[in-house]
């Protein structure tokens, strides 16, 4: 199976949009053969993911959840951007350390791609 990680760590909505875009195209080209796919924000990235961010891709990133796509932030990004934890989006999943996430994901076969 196919998988790869999407690297978010800008607070840079147009940029979000452009990767969910390369999400959706990849979700549509390997259909049969599958593929996961997981976004990661650290940095400034988190606060894309948060529940008080006017948003408009806050839609998308649910129906790309239902369609199977992870999305991770990094709990140590959170507090350096003090970010309360109970401000992520609920399909989110907290990670201690982003970059290390990143790194275990590149370890079990992930392709990284910097959004």
């Amino acid at each position: 199976m196919n998988s790869v990680v999407f690297h978010i760590d800008t607070d840079d909505s147009v940029r979000l949009s452009k990767a969910f875009f390369s999400a959706k195209n990849l979700l549509e080209a390997y259909k049969d053969d599958g593929i996961q796919i997981v976004f990661i924000a650290n940095g400034d990235g988190v606060k894309l993911f948060t529940k008080d961010r006017e948003n408009s891709l806050k839609d998308e990133m649910v129906n790309l959840h239902k369609k199977g796509v992870k999305f991770m932030v990094s709990q140590n990004a959170l507090r350096e951007t003090h970010t309360a934890l109970d401000n992520v989006l609920e399909f989110v999943k907290i990670v201690p350390s982003g970059i290390v996430e990143m790194v275990n994901l590149s370890k079990a076969g992930y392709q990284y791609i910097k959004a």
